[in-house]
């Protein structure tokens, strides 16, 4: 598979921007709670978590498609980046999430 620099470049910028906006949510929200903002910040951490999972699931289904039709050594770089960092926020994403939400006991 081949994909112009242009294409890279759009490709991982759009990336970094749809992975970032949760990131930026959730430590928004850590630093509201640590500094005791009564105005429920843990809700942008939960929001943000929620948004990294799903972004992570639609990344995840998008570029395993390229994995899966492309193969993995066909696949540039920054698509096999790309896909490790959409599995890798899918995985952080809901793990955290099903914790901060008392659904899995971890003793």
């Amino acid at each position: 598979m081949y994909l112009s620099k242009g294409q890279q470049l759009s490709e991982a910028f759009i990336g970094c921007i749809v992975l970032g906006f949760p990131l930026f949510l959730i430590i928004d929200g850590s630093l509201e709670f640590a500094a005791g903002n009564l105005n429920h910040p843990d809700t942008f951490i939960l929001l943000g978590l929620l948004l990294l999972s799903l972004v992570g699931l639609v990344g995840t289904i998008v570029f395993g498609w390229r994995w899966y039709y492309y193969r993995w050594q066909n696949l540039p770089t920054s698509s096999k980046i790309l896909t490790s960092l959409y599995i890798l926020a899918l995985l952080i994403g809901t793990v955290t999430w099903v914790v901060l939400n008392q659904n899995l006991p971890l003793q």
